[in-house]
């Protein structure tokens, strides 16, 4: 459930058409129906937010019962006109890092940069996408991705619906990445999970090994990266700069 946030003012700024009523209503459908776990998309570093606001959306969803919840600081392009009220870096810094001590202290354990669950409560299909597996995605817009000879093959299926009844799956051809694409692409999704990239298999499926890169010494001196185990994990000092830390092991 998209709900970002509980606070009618906020879902204003993001012009979301939600509020506080409408996210407790959609709850009380899924428990009627039989729907036991779900999640709730959160954003926080929205212009003019508080610490305190953040933690009453926070109190807000784990009063709700839900076993998952996705916690997204706000991103924004350039034109947009809540562009330049975005919090500073440090900030948003200090807001990400809030938010996961304020989760984990509802019960909720963080498993990837901007996800957090109940024992035993992570998303299934978002761990498919984080480690790199095979996906078919169907309906208008739906992106489909399988892994064929040592590299990603993807595609997206006509976003207009009228078009997507009349056509056929072969009628989308696949776009097909570089070796180095996909090395990319799977480094970036694999290390946001807590557990981190699995480096024998990860040499295994693309040839490549990110502890055998010139940077990656560096990365764990500066307090970035850990090498644990055969597992290549960023410490939270390094979720706040992932993006980064990606680049400079591809």
């Amino acid at each position: 459930l998209g709900a970002q946030s509980f606070q009618k003012s906020y879902l204003d700024k993001l012009e979301r058409l939600g509020s506080k009523e409408s996210i407790y209503r959609a709850v009380e459908l899924l428990n009627q129906f039989g729907y036991k776990s779900f999640n709730l998309d959160l954003i926080f570093g929205i212009p003019g937010q508080t610490l305190e606001e953040i933690k009453r959306d926070i109190g807000e969803a784990a009063a709700l019962g839900c076993q998952h919840i996705s916690s997204y600081s706000l991103s924004l392009k350039p034109a947009h006109p809540l562009y330049q009220h975005l919090p500073e870096n440090d900030l948003a810094a200090d807001q990400y890092e809030w938010v996961t001590e304020q989760l984990e202290n509802a019960g909720y354990l963080q498993y990837e940069i901007s996800n957090y669950a109940l024992k035993d409560q992570q998303c299934v299909h978002n761990l498919l996408y984080w480690s790199g597996g095979d996906f078919l995605g169907v309906g208008p817009s739906a992106a489909s991705r399988f892994f064929w000879d040592g590299t990603f093959h993807h595609r997206k299926s006509a976003s207009d619906f009228g078009k997507y009844l009349g056509s056929s799956f072969g009628d989308t051809p696949f776009e097909s990445t570089t070796k180095d694409q996909s090395i990319l692409e799977a480094l970036f999704l694999e290390i946001r999970q807590n557990q981190g990239i699995d480096l024998e298999h990860f040499e295994r499926r693309f040839d490549f090994n990110p502890a055998k890169q010139p940077a990656f010494g560096a990365l764990v001196q500066s307090g970035h990266l850990l090498n644990v185990e055969g597992r290549a994990r960023l410490t939270p000092r390094g979720r706040l700069v992932a993006e980064s830390v990606v680049l400079k092991l591809a």
